[in-house]
């Protein structure tokens, strides 16, 4: 299922990538300025929002029926509660929530109950705006046995019961039931980053779509040195993910770097030749996120490829996901993943700047924290503490500054981020694959191009 080559994919000149997404058609990609680093398949497609919402039920069915029996047993739990009312839900409904229940219906309360015989967990859900909606929880809970509430003052995924749901819920049930309630973090947030193994097709697919889209945004189809801001491709980033029917996960980002300017210059910056491009773009679907970012360079006239020192940079970049990929593994806590990442690749003469996070329901999803974009590498307080789990997805995210010969010693900072997942096995790998190179733009290409256009309508 993964690809572990060391050098990641294959580059393929030119993009061969018709598709439907979502039933949507997608046009060929014939792109002879660019190489395209992407998996795109000849189809990329999602099922219909009917199948995909039956998928999704049996995902959470094995969430349930798989994770949350020795979730409960090592938290020490006979229950899990979720209370919420509508447009205010904890922050695990998404993650336990029937796909075509889109919010909770007034007070929704959700009672999972642990048989410590069986270890079977079962599910009750009561539904109502009317006191009694208390006495059916009570009576669920029964006269003996703990149960586990989502609060917590570190973690957003355990901290998902609202301050006036607590105080609801506390009245509704009576201090004698309440004596029983516990807080237990890692119960919540575990459960929201176990993925279920039937997930990953379906994201691998999403994946294609992802460097599909992205494989276009860095071509002279989208892209005119000299005319095209970085917004105006920020934007068609955003009216693609809309076309092809997904949801943005967040407003893409796209910025340059240029030789005699410092750091990334975005906006209404006009892109030119010479100008090394990086883009941060992700999405929706099926109610799971992506999160990715790749890189180009826009050739100077005259140029053929992608000048020594900057490829040299982007290789490093490279270098510092693979070891990322290696250090990855269950049971470590995301500060000794960080640290040997940094150890190593210190140790190679690479400046890298590591900052990961879990992926999957949320895009900075439950899990261990692997530095932070601020940090300088410095160990994470608390979230930094978490242990690496099997059976979950990780956004492989980091920057390497290198010093460009052809830029005059200019630094570029070389910005990547990769989906991956760590597998039952603890074995850590690409969803889909990485970005080897750079995409390469070719304004020479689209004059070309445009020039026998000119002359076709001339005759």
């Amino acid at each position: 299922f993964f690809n572990r080559m060391s050098g990641g994919l294959f580059p393929v000149v030119g993009v061969v990538l018709c598709g439907l997404v979502l039933g949507m058609p997608i046009a060929p990609l014939a792109a002879p300025d660019t190489v395209y680093l992407g998996r795109g398949s000849a189809h990329v497609a999602l099922p219909s929002l009917r199948e995909q919402a039956a998928v999704r039920s049996e995902w959470v069915d094995y969430r349930v029926k798989n994770y949350l029996p020795k979730l409960m047993r090592d938290a020490g739990v006979e229950f899990w509660v979720l209370s919420q009312r509508e447009y205010h839900e904890d922050v695990a409904w998404r993650s336990v929530a029937s796909p075509t229940s889109i919010n909770a219906r007034r007070r929704t309360v959700i009672v999972y109950t642990r048989d410590p015989t069986t270890d079977a967990v079962t599910q009750q859900s009561f539904v109502s705006f009317e006191a009694s909606i208390w006495t059916d929880v009570a009576r669920a809970l029964g006269t003996s046995g703990k149960f586990a509430l989502n609060i917590d003052t570190n973690f957003a995924f355990s901290d998902g019961l609202a301050s006036g749901e607590h105080e609801a819920l506390a009245t509704g049930l009576g201090p004698t039931i309440m004596q029983r309630a516990v807080r237990v973090p890692l119960l919540g947030m575990d459960f929201v980053a176990l993925r279920a193994p039937t997930m990953l097709p379906y994201y691998r697919t999403m994946m294609e779509a992802v460097h599909a889209i992205l494989g276009e945004a860095f071509t002279t189809r989208v892209i005119t040195a000299g005319v095209t801001t970085c917004d105006d491709v920020r934007w068609w980033l955003r009216e693609e993910t809309a076309r092809r029917g997904f949801s943005p996960g967040f407003h893409p980002s796209f910025a340059l770097q240029r030789r005699g300017e410092s750091g990334f210059i975005s906006g209404d910056t006009v892109i030119q030749p010479g100008d090394i491009l990086w883009s941060d773009f992700g999405f929706i679907a099926m109610g799971l996120w992506t999160d990715t970012q790749h890189m180009g360079y826009v050739l100077v006239e005259g140029e053929t490829a992608v000048p020594d020192g900057i490829s040299a940079g982007f290789a490093k970049a490279n270098r510092a996901q693979d070891a990322v990929l290696k250090n990855l593994k269950p049971g470590a806590t995301g500060n000794e993943v960080l640290r040997e990442v940094v150890d190593e690749t210190t140790a190679e003469g690479i400046d890298a700047l590591i900052y990961c996070h879990p992926i999957g329901d949320h895009m900075h999803g439950a899990g261990a924290t692997i530095g932070l974009s601020d940090s300088a590498n410095r160990p994470v307080p608390i979230k930094g503490e978490v242990k690496v789990l099997a059976e979950t997805w990780y956004s492989v995210e980091l920057g390497v500054k290198v010093a460009v010969p052809e830029w005059d010693g200019q630094v570029v900072n070389f910005q990547q981020e990769e989906d991956a997942t760590i597998d039952v096995g603890g074995v850590a790998g690409w969803v889909l694959g990485r970005q080897s190179t750079l995409y390469v733009i070719n304004p020479a290409a689209k004059a070309r191009s445009s020039s026998a256009a000119e002359r076709g309508r001339d005759q």
